[in-house]
């Protein structure tokens, strides 16, 4: 017979544990410590406290294995024999075994009961404490002998692809920060976003529509078609900002912080953006920074209806936004 359960509560799980009176527990675990990765499983037998038996395995660097891979590992070391898909089954017919054979077990043949449970806490069950030290010690390089070890792990387990991926990955980023702060683009972006390679970027902009990912993009470039860059691309013969003239002949240069902050043109869109962002408001790195920010920009940038023809009449429609505040809360938070 066999079952398996997970205690609702921390609390809950802790008590059970007391009451179990399970012939043989082996308890297991996998997980990373120290830029490494190891496996354990210990075994004990009713009314012995000591420990029966205890295997450690070290997998490798976290940079090559997983600590997932970590727990699968913790479970083959429950195993007598390994085959793939066989792990938890040889494990169950090898302790038959035990209790049949056992002459202080009571378990006639046939009536033996299994359970698997999910243990959560490594605080308030004495084993399960006892398997979390011996994975710290099987990462740090120590390992059971070969054979005691199940077959499979008596020879180097291939690297795991997804952490061999990660690792090509960070060092990417590392490669490519070298150059960024050698190209002449990194001062510019220091007050828009200091987070290379924008992964917070990139994940709101997914969210975005076609236009309004447009619009933040040349936002955060500088290549918003306002006169400043149209003067640059030589497009206008002049770079100063035409509503600020006509109304008081002003000479200002027309840039994404005077059209967003200062042009008095927009004074009224802007009071609302104040109102909504408060002490952020002014803030173009914090505005830019946040899912909120955004929304506010765009809604902003939509009321003034100065890219309306080249983008659209939905630009301040962030309504479509709401529906994923709630994903994206743990992304913006790292």
């Amino acid at each position: 017979m066999f079952t398996a359960t997970i205690a609702e509560s921390k609390e809950e799980l802790i008590k059970e544990e007391a009451k179990d009176n399970s012939d043989i527990k082996i308890y297991t675990d996998g997980s990373g410590f120290e830029g490494s990765v190891g496996a354990a499983a210990v075994l004990y037998r009713k009314g012995v406290e000591e420990l029966e038996k205890i295997l450690r395995f070290h997998l490798g660097s976290l940079k090559k294995h997983t600590m997932f891979k970590g727990e699968a590992v913790g479970s083959i070391l429950r195993a007598r024999k390994s085959r793939p898909g066989q792990y938890l089954v040889t494990e169950y017919l090898s302790l038959t075994e035990a209790v049949h054979n056992s002459t202080n077990v009571p378990c006639p043949i046939g009536t033996a009961k299994f359970a698997l449970k999910w243990v959560a806490v490594h605080e308030g069950v004495t084993a399960n404490e006892r398997v979390n030290e011996e994975v710290k010690r099987a990462a740090q390089g120590e390992s059971s002998l070969l054979e005691d070890l199940p077959p499979i792990l008596r020879k180097r387990l291939p690297y795991s692809a997804s952490a061999v991926k990660q690792e090509f990955a960070e060092m990417q980023k590392v490669r490519w920060k070298e150059p960024w702060r050698d190209s002449p683009h990194y001062a510019r972006f220091q007050h828009i976003d200091t987070d290379f390679p924008f992964n917070k970027f990139q994940r709101i902009s997914d969210k975005l529509s076609r236009s309004q990912a447009s619009l933040l993009m040349q936002l955060r470039t500088g290549h918003l078609p306002l006169n400043s860059y149209l003067y640059h691309i030589k497009k206008l013969a002049t770079s100063c900002c035409e509503s600020c003239w006509g109304i008081a002949r002003l000479t200002i240069k027309e840039t994404v912080i005077h059209y967003l902050f200062k042009c008095q043109v927009y004074a009224a869109e802007c009071y609302d953006m104040d109102r909504a962002l408060g002490h952020q408001s002014q803030d173009l790195q914090g505005i830019l920074g946040s899912l909120d920010g955004i929304k506010e920009l765009l809604k902003f940038i939509g009321r003034m209806a100065r890219f309306k023809k080249m983008l659209g009449d939905a630009l301040g429609d962030v309504s479509h936004l709401d529906t994923y505040v709630s994903h994206l809360v743990p992304y913006l938070m790292e």
